[in-house]
């Protein structure tokens, strides 16, 4: 019988010497607490849709609608809403500490994670502990072995273990030794394999700790290229700069910036602390399902039209218009026009253009899954999704997705009884986020439980994130296959998949702003009482 207090006592006296420091322990503490807090005592807030919020909305548009239609919805929904009620919570279900599966980072002081996790309730047999480097490995094992404390400690690459090891883990702590491009082992490639592999269980924390950019002091201009390939597309800057996305972006591409690149190399810090936290929530909940949904080949037929009539829709969306033109408005490219609509798509042609043969390009560009890339996935889905804005993307549909995006009707489309009633008038490409989240199992960062520090490790600026991740099934395990959307759904599953994304989306605002976007039931800035959770500043330990 595992008996916390007996384990915590023999583990607290390791006979050789430590190398934790006080703020890594503080860091340590901060981090594992939380996650595993999130995921027991605080496990049903932890969901991105909670039950707590679900009401709060599912009560707020039931009334709307009673109230202006003088009908009685919410009573005649009773019944499904306790069905799904059901389903959330059979979906996310409860946990103890002693149920918590567990990966960490091993080094030389495994005892260091383990006294933390111990203390927290963890067994030590529910821990998975992972060391490439075989000194520190050979370091890890004396150090268990002088007290006589077997535990499960595997010596080689943890993106080997994520990509062949079939478990799946509630806490991923991802202590890497270096940034997050371009360290060694590559940090990217084990984000890829965590995801990809589906490690992390469907409510699950990632914790993550990469150290600064630039650490040698010779690589600025790499990383300003990097960071430029992430956010020159972007409206938001996280140091605000004085041009907007189209302007931007076209002078970079063209070789003409003399201000963007150089405002990045001055403010390097903030853009990467900010770059961290953005990349992992955008891989997870955006990247990932897109690039599942169009490495699965029956998914792709049924989305997508011919290979060819996709890259040509691509090619002619990225057209530069020529702007002296009388007609520059009708034969532009509609990405090249719309640029912030478009930031994932541009940023795999800036990857390809600007730093072709480096790791961040690489990633998007020559990493294949079943033999599709990245970039290739980015750049089809972000067409066939925005049916409404892209005059392209009819083009790189299939007939039937087609059929179904303009076909289907919300209860408050236009035409309906409930027309114009809500914030938002719901558009096509809703449907197209649920098909693909449906088959391609996103993590939606819970963003009120998100978590971000800094501190310095000896002379090391280092950045650590807490990702408290739900995969959102009581939503998607609804949405029926593709063939039965061309007709609108019954009003009550209707209701319950409008307030899940009226929720997931206000989380995803501040990161990833084109999943569900144009949802609103109710004002996203607080006029009805609800508002849009942010990005906690990064908060510095020091000890």
């Amino acid at each position: 019988m595992f008996s916390i207090r007996s384990t915590e006592e023999s583990m607290q006296q390791p006979t050789i010497p430590s190398y934790d420091q006080p703020v890594k322990a503080e860091v340590r503490r901060r981090v594992l607490t939380h996650a595993v807090e999130s995921l027991t005592t605080q496990r049903e807030i932890s969901a991105v849709v909670s039950q707590d919020s679900f009401m709060k909305m599912w009560n707020y548009a039931t009334g709307f609608i009673d109230k202006h239609t003088k009908s009685n919805t919410r009573e005649k929904l009773q019944p499904f809403l306790s069905y799904w009620l059901e389903l959330h919570q059979a979906r996310v279900g409860k946990k103890r500490p002693s149920e918590l599966n567990v990966l960490i980072l091993c080094g030389p002081n495994p005892l260091n994670d383990f006294n933390e996790l111990v203390k927290l309730g963890v067994p030590p047999h529910n821990v998975w502990a992972i060391e490439g480097d075989k000194e520190l490995y050979a370091n890890a094992i004396s150090e268990l072995a002088q007290i006589n404390f077997p535990l499960r400690v595997h010596c080689g690459s943890l993106k080997e273990f994520f990509s062949i090891v079939p478990q799946q883990f509630d806490i991923v702590y991802f202590d890497a030794c270096g940034p997050l491009v371009g360290g060694q082992p590559a940090t990217l490639d084990v984000i890829k394999e965590l995801f990809l592999n589906q490690r992390l269980a469907p409510l699950s924390a990632l914790i993550t700790n990469f150290s600064q950019a630039n650490m040698d002091g010779n690589s600025l201009d790499t990383w300003a290229h990097r960071i430029a390939s992430w956010y020159a597309p972007r409206d938001e800057q996280p140091v605000p700069d004085s041009e907007d996305a189209l302007v931007r972006l076209h002078t970079y591409m063209a070789g003409k910036d003399q201000k963007y690149l150089p405002h990045i190399q001055a403010n390097l810090n903030e853009y990467y602390s900010h770059f961290i936290t953005s990349f992992i929530t955008e891989f997870a909940t955006l990247f990932l399902p897109w690039w599942r949904v169009n490495a699965l080949p029956a998914m792709s037929r049924q989305l997508f039209a011919s290979k060819g009539l996709v890259r040509k829709a691509i090619a002619h969306s990225l057209d530069t218009p020529n702007f002296e033109a009388e007609n520059a408005y009708e034969v532009h490219g509609d990405a090249t026009m719309s640029v912030g609509d478009y930031p994932h798509l541009w940023t795999c042609e800036l990857t390809n253009q600007h730093i072709e043969n480096d790791p961040f390009s690489k990633f998007f560009h020559s990493t294949p899954l079943h033999g599709v890339s990245l970039a290739n996935s980015i750049r089809s889905i972000s067409l066939v999704r925005d049916i409404y804005n892209n005059l392209d993307s009819h083009k790189a549909c299939s007939d039937q997705f087609f059929k179904v995006l303009t076909k289907f009707k919300w209860f408050d489309s236009t035409g309906n009884s409930c027309e114009r009633m809500f914030c938002d008038t719901p558009f096509p490409h809703l449907i197209a986020d649920l098909c693909i989240g449906q088959i391609g199992y996103p993590y939606h960062s819970n963003v009120e439980k998100l978590k971000r520090y800094k501190y310095t490790a000896k002379q090391t600026p280092m950045y650590s994130d807490v990702f408290i991740l739900d995969q959102a099934r009581y939503l998607y395990d609804l949405v029926p296959a593709l063939p039965f959307l061309d007709k609108e759904l019954d009003i009550q599953d209707q209701l319950v998949m409008r307030v899940c994304m009226d929720i997931i989306c206000r989380h995803a605002y501040n990161s990833c702003a084109s999943i569900f976007y144009g949802c609103a039931l109710a004002d996203f800035f607080g006029g009805e009482g609800f508002t849009i959770p942010k990005f906690m500043e990064r908060e510095t330990i020091e000890v």
